[in-house]
C-alpha cells in the first residue's frame, strides 16, 4: 500500500510539474502577442518614414511569416498541454477516488466505524484535507493570509 500511494504520490507531483509549464506556456503566450504587437507597431513606424513600396511590401511578409510561425508554435504548446492536463485531471480524479475507497476498506477492515468520521477526524488533526481541490484552496488561503502578515 505504501508502494502504490508513493507513486500516487509521484503522479501529483508531475502534475504539479505540468501546471507549471502550462502557467509558463500561457505567460510565453503573452510574451508572444506582446512581440507582435511590437512588429506591428515598428511595422507602421517603419512603414511611414519609408517611401519605398517593395521595402514595405517585404515588411508586410516578414511580419506575415512571423505572426504566422509564432501563432503556430502557441496552439501547438496549448493544445499539448491541453492533452497532458487532461489525462493528469483524469489521473488525480482516479487517485482520489482510490483512497476513498482505501478509507472505507480500512475502516471495515478493522472495524474503525464510520469512514467519514475518520476522514474528518484526520483532517482536523493534521490540517490536510484529502480532497485535493480543497487542500490546493486551502493552502492559497494560508499563502495570501502569510503574505498579508508580512
Amino acid at each position: 500500500m505504501h508502494k502504490e500511494l508513493s507513486k500516487q504520490s509521484k503522479v501529483i507531483d508531475e502534475a504539479e510539474k505540468y501546471q507549471k509549464e502550462r502557467d509558463k506556456i500561457l505567460a510565453d503566450n503573452k510574451e508572444l502577442h506582446n512581440t507582435i504587437k511590437n512588429l506591428e507597431h515598428e511595422y507602421k513606424l517603419r512603414s511611414n518614414n519609408l517611401d519605398f513600396n517593395s521595402r514595405k511590401r517585404e515588411l508586410e511578409e516578414e511580419f506575415e511569416e512571423k505572426s504566422i510561425d509564432l501563432e503556430y508554435k502557441y496552439k501547438g504548446k496549448f493544445k499539448k498541454l491541453e492533452k497532458e492536463n487532461n489525462c493528469l485531471c483524469k489521473i488525480i480524479d482516479k487517485f482520489y477516488e482510490t483512497v476513498n475507497k482505501f478509507i472505507v476498506w480500512i475502516c471495515h477492515k478493522f472495524g474503525i466505524g464510520e469512514s467519514k468520521e475518520l476522514v474528518k477526524t484526520f483532517q482536523e488533526e493534521t490540517q490536510i484535507f484529502i480532497d485535493p481541490v480543497k487542500q490546493l484552496k486551502h493552502e492559497e488561503r494560508e499563502m495570501e493570509y502569510n503574505e498579508l502578515e508580512l
